[in-house]
Formats: structure tokens, sequence, C-alpha cells
């Protein structure tokens, strides 16, 4: 539906001619697709009003969204009254209400209007790197092409990762992580890949998106596993992995950990040689969820390390937008066995925020501004508190100014409401939620425009995954920041004060390791966890309290982030739900107290304090100098450490500020094992690293044999799209060959990247034979790499002008005829 039907459709249902605008025809992507939307809530908007579930004010701010996203005006009926409202809705000469923007002073114009898509431009589309998906990921999806070249280097290289590694993968928010996971599942024609997710809703999603992708699996090979599914499903979950038919499951950490036969079941599936992939979505939260909030997550890593042991050819996944610097090697220790470990960063900071800082004079004028941006800011916008109580607050400062169509979503949210809320959030039944840090991770709104943070994060890598809710869709967003800096400043530091002091960390470690309760074996310990610290009572009491575990395994974890002892194993005891830890101490200091046990607590307790000092800082900092600074620069400069400079635009600038936009997309090399030359292939290369076949290459026939000799890799001419077409359609059954543009190769070479591409390669010329010197040029010299064997497939003899010579001259080895292909 274009611009000009949706806004007939708008003024239809405005007079009362049409019930409302259905997603049926909505665009796929881009400025299109949030236009659509935009109209389809405000369609849904004046059912709501005509019904008395939204109020007045609801409705305007949903038209004012309407008509600045769309540069419009409508006819309003007697119905919509906006008589002295406060939206900027004006009425022209000829009675059609537009709107205005209609900002406070405090704010930016240009800034704020980009977030309405006001002289809003898409990008051109990125053509330097071909990015064509390969046969296998063509057959199980039907996708043509990956969304970026970002996507294509991250799944094919998860794809080419060697049984047994583990492979860390950074891809941008909504870059397309979930395709890695779909297409490693179906990498072989049977096995079980369990992916962790954080939450339900995630687990939900990804299951609806992979069945929707996903071409050649029956519905029941793809579940998610959840406290709460019904017990005829969980059982025949449990009997699809034992019968072998089940292939990919999403399941959350505590699911896994907790449920102590589901955990036998995959153990066995395990030991089978069946569990082939283990996958984990957000990994960068095992780390700074695990630590307190979350410890099952760190359980993971007993977990999956005592899989590895009985099966050896167990792959692991590690898949995030962002990772801090600390946190990779932790990731590292924890996931990777010896060696076997793979970096593929695709890091990169978002294009689509653009940042915005309020700062207000006193707490009074925190809320009257709070009152202003709830009025103002585009929508759909997610609102950022730092408590439970301050978010019930702000809904009903959101009330008392008219704006009733309002959800709260914080840890204090019940499960059944919560999946009410993300499902209405889904469904676009209302366009503001206030929440705590609780909401986001795995909530799939790609069009929230507003992300406004009525608090200030502990640490800049916790903003960012916030503020990363919005503009999903690729499109423009606001991350807006409202405080008081006196009184949020302080509230953040409090925060940030969670460090234990060493006497404390001491105490507690002491009391589980000297606790009659906790138990010794040879070369291990297994610690309560439930145990009083020794600084509290002496008396280890049954009835210890919740607080008191989460600390005990703080320090537990803390000691282990410091690498001073190792984690074997984790069990929760199902009646208590008290955790029991088994452990083996790599420091002998902390076999006993002594001054050079203070002193190694001392020091750990100080570099723990220090980093979140540090954290701490940037963001006091970005706060104090506000419009003195680029926003991101905390990200780039100290938070995330393979990213480039880039800012769209900030109080410090309005314009896009980017350090090098000509750096690969693969920002770090992969020093892992590459492919070998095929010895069937040695035949026909003859001792060269070069040879030349003259053939139909639209022969779908002739490619499929060739390829089907043992060929890795195949080489596309990125100006011939029909050599891809055809390729696609040449290849019977499943084959593990990558496939790579000219550019994207060449690029990968100068880039050191022998991981993606060694080994034999066909080169596809295709019809097009503009400059095809150069690019043939260009093939040759990776052959001085050691690393790649090159099969050059013509058409003909193509006569190259520049040199004055014929291809077959220029290549330095032998020239094979279509027949003896034919016969091998």
């Amino acid at each position: 539906m274009i611009k000009e039907q949706i806004q007939e459709c708008i003024q239809k249902i405005l007079d009362n001619e049409l019930g409302g605008i259905n997603t049926n025809n909505c665009p796929r992507g881009g400025i299109e697709k949030y236009r659509y939307m935009t109209a389809y809530r405000l369609s849904k908007y004046v059912n709501f009003y005509r019904t008395c579930r939204i109020s007045l004010d609801d409705l305007l701010i949903s038209l004012r969204n309407y008509l600045l996203v769309f540069q419009t005006a409508v006819r309003l009926p007697k119905y919509i009254d906006i008589t002295n409202n406060k939206y900027g809705l004006r009425t022209d000469v000829e009675g059609l209400c537009y709107a205005t923007l209609n900002l406070p002073d405090y704010l930016n114009m240009d800034i704020i209007k980009q977030g309405f898509m006001e002289d809003y431009v898409e990008p051109e589309k990125d053509d330097r790197y071909f990015l064509g998906v390969t046969p296998n990921i063509y057959r199980l999806t039907g996708f043509q092409r990956f969304k970026s070249i970002r996507q294509k280097l991250a799944v094919n290289g998860a794809l080419n990762m060697p049984e047994g590694y583990t492979a860390l993968v950074s891809l941008p928010t909504g870059g397309g992580k979930s395709l890695i996971t779909q297409t490693m599942t179906y990498q072989k024609k049977d096995g079980l890949t369990i992916t962790v997710v954080p939450t339900v809703s995630l687990a939900m999603d990804q299951v609806r998106v992979a069945k929707d992708n996903i071409r050649v699996s029956s519905k029941s090979e793809i579940v998610c596993y959840y406290s709460d599914l019904a017990n005829e499903e969980k059982r025949s979950i449990i009997d699809r992995i034992k019968n072998r038919t089940l292939r990919l499951l999403f399941i959350s950490p505590e699911a896994l950990i907790k449920n102590e036969v589901f955990k036998q079941v995959i153990e066995a599936a395990n030991d089978a040689g069946y569990l082939r992939n283990l996958i984990i979505d957000e990994a960068h939260i095992v780390i700074e969820w695990g630590n307190f909030f979350r410890v099952d997550y760190q359980c993971l890593e007993p977990w999956r390390n005592n899989l590895y042991e009985k099966n050896s050819k167990l792959k692991t996944v590690l898949l995030s937008a962002t990772y801090e610097r600390s946190t990779i090697k932790i990731l590292q220790s924890m996931f990777a066995n010896g060696d076997k470990w793979i970096e593929i960063r695709c890091d990169a900071l978002r294009r689509e925020p653009r940042f915005e800082l309020v700062t207000a004079t006193s707490f009074r004028d925190k809320n009257e501004k709070t009152r202003e941006l709830l009025r103002c800011l585009p929508r759909p916008m997610v609102v950022y508190v730092m408590r439970p109580d301050q978010a019930e607050t702000v809904k009903k400062m959101a009330a008392d100014v008219g704006i009733t169509n309002v959800e709260t979503f914080t840890g204090k949210t019940k499960s059944d409401e919560r999946s009410r809320i993300i499902y209405e959030w889904s469904e676009n039944k209302f366009d503001i939620i206030v929440a705590t840090s609780a909401f986001g991770v795995g909530v799939d709104k790609s069009d929230v425009r507003t992300v406004l943070h009525l608090y200030v994060p502990d640490n800049p890598n916790a903003y960012y995954q916030e503020l990363g809710r919005g503009g999903r869709d690729g499109l423009p967003c606001l991350s807006v920041m409202c405080v008081y800096p006196e009184e949020d400043l302080e509230s953040a530091f409090v925060m940030t004060d969670k460090v234990l002091g060493s006497e404390k960390i001491l105490g507690r470690w002491e009391s589980m390791l000297n606790s009659h309760t906790s138990t010794r074996g040879i070369g291990y310990y297994t610690l309560d966890t439930s145990v009083k610290p020794n600084y509290n009572s002496v008396d280890y009491a049954e009835d210890t309290s919740a607080v008191d575990q989460k600390w005990n395994i703080y320090v537990i974890l803390l000691l282990r982030r410091y690498n001073l002892i190792k984690i074997l194993d984790m069990v929760v005891d199902p009646q208590t739900q008290v955790y029991f830890i088994r452990i083996s101490i790599l420091d002998k200091r902390l076999l006993q107290t002594t001054e050079d046990t203070k002193l190694l607590i001392e020091d750990v307790r100080t570099k723990e304090w220090i980093k979140n000092e540090r954290d701490f800082k940037m963001m006091r900092r970005a706060v104090m100098l506000g419009k003195k600074r680029c926003w991101s620069e905390m990200f780039f400069d100290f938070t995330y450490s393979m990213v480039s400079e880039y800012c769209a635009g900030c109080d410090n600038h309005t314009n896009i500020v980017e350090s090098d936009p000509n750096r690969f997309e693969l920002v770090k090399k992969i020093p892992a094992p590459t492919r070998k030359f095929s010895v069937e292939l040695n035949n026909m290369f003859a001792g060269s690293n070069e040879a030349i076949l003259f053939a139909n290459s639209d022969s779908t026939e002739l490619i499929g044999n060739v390829i089907n000799r043992g060929f890795s890799t195949v080489i596309i001419n990125d100006d011939d799209q029909s050599s891809y077409f055809n390729l696609l359609n040449s290849i019977s059954g499943w084959t593990d060959v990558n496939l790579l543009g000219i550019n994207e190769f060449v690029r990968l070479v100068e880039h050191g990247d022998y991981y993606f591409f060694a080994g034999d390669a066909v080169v596809l010329y295709g019809t097009k034979d503009s400059a095809i010197y150069k690019k043939i040029s260009r093939l040759r010299k990776t052959l001085q790499t050691g690393e790649i064997r090159l099969l050059h497939i013509f058409k003909e003899d193509i006569f190259c002008n520049e040199i004055g010579k014929t291809v077959s001259s220029i290549i330095d080895g032998p020239v094979l005829e279509e027949y003896l292909i034919e016969r091998m």
C-alpha cells in the first residue's frame, strides 16, 4: 500500500467510513514499514477512543505522530477536539489539521525531528560486496541475499568453525544473529542444537522466527522449553530428544540447570553424539547478570565443560552485539578448551541513535520536564527508571496530564502480566512502556522511536544495552536522558557501590570452606552457599536468607573471575533451592587464612572496585559535560574495544561523525585452522596453483559437477548475478561450499583472513567481461599466500585489450577440457 493510499484510509477511518487498517499489506522494512505501522497504530487508537479505552490525549499524541511522520494534514471529525491542545496540532485556512513539533526550548529541534523521520532519506544500498547466500542457506530458508556483509561474515564464519571449537561472534543489534542459530542447526543432516536465551519471550520469538525462516523442517523440530509449559508438552519434548527427532531447542539457563530429569536427557543425548551445538544468545549476560542477578548463567560453564568431556566434537557459540573489554577474556576462560577459540568480530556502534541530554535544576523541574517529554517525543517509547516504585510514579505522572494508555514492566511484574504486556506491546495496543532494566532483552519490537532514561545507569554498557531497544528497524531513533544530576548521579553511585569489602569477602569464603555442611573430596570442595557468614553469626542456621546465599555465590563467582578457583559443577537442591557448588582451588593461599590470603582478597576487591568506579565515572563525566562533548565517545573510547568512532547526532553535533567509513567490517583477524588442499584435485592442477576451464558457466550440471569434486569456495564475479543464481540451482544435496564475491575475497586476503577461503576455489567470471584483466590480476595476487588454488572458469578465451593477451596466456596453469570434468 503506497503512502497516498494509507492517507486515504486514515481519512476514511476518521470519518467512520472504514473500520481500520490491517497488517497484511505491511511492507517488509524500512521507512515504508514504519509509516505503515504509524498509521496502523492511529487506526487502532481511533477505535479505542470511540470505545472509551483511551483518553483524548492518547489519541491526539498518536495523531500528532502520524501527521509529523507523513508530513500531511487531515480533516478532523467533530468528536476529536483539538482546542487548546498541547501537542502542536493546528488548523489551516482550509480547516485541515496539521502538526508542528512544538518542542520545549531545552530540546534540540535538529535532533528531535529526526525521530519523526523529517527529511529522512534512506541510505543508498552498499553494493561493494556480493551478498549472495550459500546454496545450503538458500535451500534451508529461500533467502537469496544476506542483510549485510557483516551478517555474511558472521554466519559463514560460524559455519566454518571446526568441531570442538568455541566461537565468540559479535554482530550489531538487528544484524541477523538468529540466522547463525538456524543454519548451524541444519548444517548436518541430523543432530540437536541447544540455544540458551535470557527470557521466555525471546525463546518464543526465536521459535516463531525459526519456523518462519526454515523451510525443510517440520514444526515439531523447533521448540522452546520453559517452566510454565504444559506437562504434556514437556514430556513430548523429552521424547523427541530421546527419539532424535528434535533439531532446535530454545531454553533459559534456569530451566536447563534446575530440572534434573531434563539435564539427564540432554546428557544422554550428548553421550550418544546427538548434541552438536550449544549456542548462548546475548552472551554478555553470562557475566553481567550471572555475577549476582541470575547465577544460573554461570552454571553453564561447568555444565558445558562436563558435556565437552564426553563429546569433544561439541561446538559452542557465544552471540552478542557488544562485548566489554574484560568480558571476552572471562568468556574464553569459561567456555574454550585450550586454543580452540575463534573470535568473529563484526563489532560496530549502532547507526540509529541520536542522543539528547536534558538536565533539570531540581526534583520538581525534572518531573515537569518528564511530563513534557512524554507528550512531545516520538512513539513508540520506552521509559527507563531505576526502581519499580519509580515506574508506577511515572505512570501516575503521565495520567496526571491525560496520558493513560501506559504500561509498566519491572522486576515485580508477575509472570502472567509480563506475557500479556509483551504481547500487547508487540500488537501495538499501547505505545509507551515505563520499565526497569528487567524489560528489553528478548522483546523484539523493531520500531521503538524513543528510549527515555529518567535515571543514570551505573555504567556505559548498561546504558548502551537499554538504549538499544530503539531503532532496531534500522531507522533513526532518539536516546534521551532527563536527569537531575545532583540527585540522580548520587543514586547511580549507590548502585555502583556493590562490591563487598575484603573482610566480608574473606569472612564468607572462610565460612563456606569450613562449614560442616560443605564437603571435601580428592582435589575438590563442594560449598554450601546457604551458610551464614562468620561475621554475622557462628550458628549455621538452616533458614539462612536468600540474600546471604546470593552474596555467598557472588564471592565464589568473584574468585572464579580472577582465576583463583575453578568451578567444576553446580547442583541446586530441588526442595530448598540451595546451590551446592563444587570447586577446585587454584591459588593455595585460599586454603587457610594468612596475611597473604588477606592481601590476595584485598587485591581482588580493589580491582573489582576500580572497574566499577571507572565505569561510573564515564557516565558521570558524560552527564556533567553534557553538550560539550560527543555523547557516544564513552562507547568507542572506553567500553567496546573493537568499535570505531560513530555518532549519528548529539548536542555536540547534529551531523554524522564517523572516523573510519572504509574500515573492513571484519575487525579482527581469525588465526584459526584453515582448510587444506583437496588431494582429489591434485591431478586437475598438475602441480600448479591455478588452472583454467573454458565451459558454459550457465550449465547448472557442469557447475554442480565441478563443485562436487571437492572445491571448498566459489568466487563470483561481483558484476554478474546470473552466475550466482545458476550456482544456487546447480548443487544437489548439501555442501559446505563457501560463496564469496571478488571484492570480499580480496579484502579477506588483504586482511590475512585465510580462515574464510583457504583450500581450493572456483572462480565464475560469467558473461560480464568488463575490466576482466584487472579482476584476474587481483585474484592471482592472492595465490602468493600459498593458502589457495584457483580454477578459473570462462565461457571463452577472452582477449584482454589492456595487455593484448588472451586469458589463457595469462593463467599460469593447465587448460582443462569440459569433457575431462565430466569424466572425473
